[in-house]
């Protein structure tokens, strides 16, 4: 994550007051999956669908509160933030925090979500306490009863991430909230498994200690330096003078597991013409069609060094429409029968 992070924030971290595109698309396909109509929400909450697409770009602090308002007006459903959060742990390499899952023990998994949450916005600020196994958000200058949506994302988000790291029940001794409750306190209890107190200076979480320091079922060093390595190949690419190149190898990198990765979308997000993307990227030796199969054959050695999806999965988060197509790629790739395992 040390190497990951600084690319996708650009060194100096997002702007005052922002949040990058990257956590706004956490939350909008969370709620595809529960089948809001995203399209109508982004233009509601006055964001470009195109333009979030960028991996680098972000929106002002505010707007990812109202979109957060916008979907649990949709749902019905004040406590909306919170089951958002459950559906937005990264599930595959496209996903720079899955780096963070692939720790060996919980209390490092958690640092390194806190450290990504703050490479992703810079308006709550996170303290983990070793001592005390506790962590600590603490809002920069805004309502906390403005703000509510989110803090209970975050919160609800670091609970169910450390429960995917462990693979089994967690054992909180405390949960806190800045805010007062927005709807029965009965039902924050229900969603976090705990009583809530509610009106404290800071919101915070506190683990049993002995957990923490427990072997996690994910722990994977070799895998996840090789993830680190790729998300590294950004930065090498810009060393060498292909500036645009790097921004869209990024760009495929983190929306290959999406549906329509295509140059055109590609060229929305950057805010220019398909036929100016296209050309730039030749004119720096990265034809479209080369970027997107080097992009598709570096995540396939990850898929294949974890060696824990079937075929039909991985075809899928690399974006394959079909098995048969994706299955000649990898016997290009391999240079082995298409039979062979992985």
């Amino acid at each position: 994550m040390d190497q990951i992070l600084p690319l996708l924030t650009q060194d100096e971290g997002p702007a005052a007051d922002t949040v990058s595109n990257a956590l706004i698309a956490q939350i909008l396909r969370a709620a595809e999956g529960l089948r809001a109509p995203v399209a109508q929400i982004l233009r509601e909450t006055g964001l470009d669908e195109a333009r979030i697409r960028h991996p680098l770009g972000g929106v002002a602090f505010p707007v990812l509160v109202r979109l957060l308002q916008q979907l649990e007006d949709h749902f019905d459903n004040p406590a909306a933030s919170v089951r958002l959060a459950s559906l937005t742990i990264p599930a595959s390499f496209s996903d720079p925090g899955y780096a963070c899952r692939l720790v060996p023990r919980l209390e490092d998994g958690i640092q390194s979500w806190l450290k990504l949450l703050a490479g992703q916005q810079n308006s709550l600020s996170s303290n983990y306490d070793q001592a005390t196994a506790q962590i600590e958000w603490k809002l920069k200058g805004t309502d906390p009863m403005l703000a509510a949506p989110f803090v209970e994302f975050v919160v609800a988000a670091q609970i169910e991430f450390s429960r995917r790291v462990m693979m089994e029940p967690l054992h909180l001794q405390r949960l806190s909230l800045q805010h007062a409750p927005r709807f029965d306190p009965a039902l924050y209890t229900s969603l976090f498994g705990l009583d809530v107190r509610f009106g404290a200076s800071s919101s915070a979480v506190r683990f049993e200690l002995s957990q923490l320091v427990l072997p996690t079922r994910m722990a994977n060093a070799r895998l996840r330096s090789a993830m680190t390595g790729l998300y590294g190949k950004p930065r090498k690419l810009a060393a060498r003078g292909k500036p645009l190149t790097a921004q869209s190898f990024l760009f495929l990198l983190t929306q290959m597991d999406k549906p329509s990765v295509t140059l055109d979308r590609m060229a929305a997000a950057f805010g220019m013409t398909e036929r100016t993307l296209r050309r730039k990227l030749t004119s720096e030796g990265y034809p479209f069609r080369k970027l997107m199969d080097e992009v598709r054959q570096d995540l396939f050695a990850l898929y294949r060094m974890e060696a824990k999806r079937s075929l039909g999965e991985i075809a899928l988060l690399l974006g394959y429409s079909s098995l048969s197509a994706f299955t000649r790629a990898k016997q290009r790739w391999t240079k082995v029968k298409p039979a062979a395992s992985l």
